[in-house]
Order: C-alpha cells, then structure tokens, then sequence
C-alpha cells in the first residue's frame, strides 16, 4: 500500500523523514513491502520512520534508505531539498535484482523453496546490480570465521550455476556435514581442492575436493559490506 502524501502532509505525527519518505514512495510508485524487500528493512521499521515523531531512526537505516532511493542522507532527512526530477542513480537502477537473504539451512532447501520464500515477509534481501537468474541467493558471515576475507555482517551472493574457478570461494558441503560452509577452491590441473577462508581454522588445512561424496553447491559472485552499522 502506498502512502498518501496528502495525509502524511496533514498528519501531525509525520517527520520531515516520514514526509519525505511517503513522497519518494510516491515519485518511484513504490510500496512500504518492496522498499523493504529492496533494503532488508522490516516493513514495522519503515511505518515506523514514515509516522512516529519519537522515532529515534539509526544511521545504518538512514544510509541504507538514501542509497536505496538516490539522495543523500541530509536530502532524505528532509534538511536539503531534492530536485523535482527523478532523482540520483534510483531511476537508472532499474535493472538490480533483489537477492534474498537464507541461513544455510534454507540454502539446503534452495531453489524448491524459492516462492515460499519469496513471499515471506521475514525474508530479507539485498540488491545487485549483477546479470543473475532466479537462482541467486544471498547468505551473511555471522562470525570470525571467513575473517580476514569477510568481516561479520558482510553480505556474499552465490550463483549455484556459476562453475568455480581456481582461488574462487563457494558454499561447500562436505561428507556427512549438515550444512554447507565457506570455502576457497584451488585447482591443480583437473584435481581441486579447498581449504577454510580464516587460515587460524583447524580447517584451513587444504583438503582434496571428493567429487562423489562432496557437494560445491555455489560460487561467490559478490560480496556486500555494511561500514555503517
């Protein structure tokens, strides 16, 4: 549902962030669940920042809105006017894809759970602006362990079509593992290999890939880092 920008300008309990977010929703014909499925904000955050004075919004939301709508955090704010044309890179940015966001346990279940997912209003997503199938999906390190490489909150999305190449990180499944891990791939000729990112792991040691036993179930295509949280 779109907000009405004539209510948000008569709403006494609307900010100049939640004006100015109702008139973006607007400009863009957007809604409050594709804003959030394109920036991995709950839809209960964004009604929030759109009518409660006392919101207290935090800055990672801020930034993570203006890059998602084209203007700088002052802009969208409300303390900087915007241009009445469409405005920054928003309008050229049509073509990104929305990627969702899966613990490795969904991973075991991806692409079959792809709609039921998709429909999910807890699933979040981030953007890409890579030329990628439905098959996309994204995971986030949570821990220490794809240090150095990947610090924790960072963002990495696999393509399962994407055949890995020599130094290429994918998801690995190895024997009798519940779950897939990060791993990097090495190849000697037609033999591969791969090893833990964090080379402090036990698992760093470099481990022959088992092309019967063991599983590479995507290759990295990007990774998304956060510096504002």
């Amino acid at each position: 549902m779109l907000l009405d920008l004539e209510t948000a300008e008569k709403t006494t309990a609307t900010t100049a962030l939640g004006f100015v977010i109702g008139r973006l929703l607007q400009r863009h014909n957007l809604s409050i669940n594709q804003v959030s499925k394109g920036t991995g904000l709950s839809n209960t955050t964004l009604k929030r920042l759109c009518t409660d004075p006392d919101c207290n919004p935090t800055w990672s939301s801020i930034t993570t809105l203006s890059e998602f709508f084209g203007v700088t955090p002052p802009q969208l704010m409300g303390l900087e006017p915007f241009p009445n044309m469409a405005m920054g890179p928003f309008a050229s940015r049509s073509y990104w894809v929305s990627v969702p966001v899966l613990s490795l346990a969904q991973v075991m279940q991806w692409p079959a759970s792809r709609t039921q997912l998709e429909k999910d209003e807890h699933t979040s997503f981030v953007k890409t602006d890579l030329n990628v199938s439905q098959q996309v999906f994204a995971i986030r390190a949570t821990d220490e362990s794809l240090e150095p490489k990947f610090s924790a909150g960072t963002v990495l999305i696999f393509d399962p079509d994407r055949t890995p190449r020599n130094k290429d990180f994918v998801l690995f499944l190895g024997q009798s593992k519940p779950l897939p891990q990060v791993r990097q791939v090495f190849a000697d000729g037609p033999d591969l290999y791969v090893r833990a990112v964090n080379p402090e792991f036990p698992q760093a040691a470099v481990t022959p890939f088992d092309p019967v036993a063991d599983r590479m179930i995507a290759t990295l295509i990007q990774s998304k880092t956060d510096y504002c949280l």
